[in-house]
Formats: structure tokens, sequence, C-alpha cells
């Protein structure tokens, strides 16, 4: 999620993040909800990060 993204996301996020045991979300400051598009080398550390442990 984007820090500049609309704020239902981030409640969005954070009841599916209360429902599914183990899972996490990050928020990439600065980027909007398109952050796959305008920051995909943020997203892709943060992705990589996260499955390296």
């Amino acid at each position: 999620m984007g820090e500049k993204s609309p704020a239902y996301f981030g409640v969005a996020c954070g009841q599916i993040h209360d429902i599914l045991t183990g899972s996490s979300y990050t928020i990439l400051h600065g980027a909007g909800h398109d952050g796959v598009l305008r920051a995909p080398d943020r997203l892709i550390t943060e992705i990589s990060d996260f499955f390296a442990g």
C-alpha cells in the first residue's frame, strides 16, 4: 500500500491482516496506490525482504 493511497486502502489492509494469520503489509512512503507502476524497485525490495525472511 502506498502512503498516498486512499484511506480506505489502509482500512481494508488492516481488516485483511486481522483475518489472515501470519500476514503483514507495508506502507511504501511517498508512493500512491500505483506503487507497482511508479515505485517498482521499492515494491520488489519489500517483497524480496519478505520472502528472504
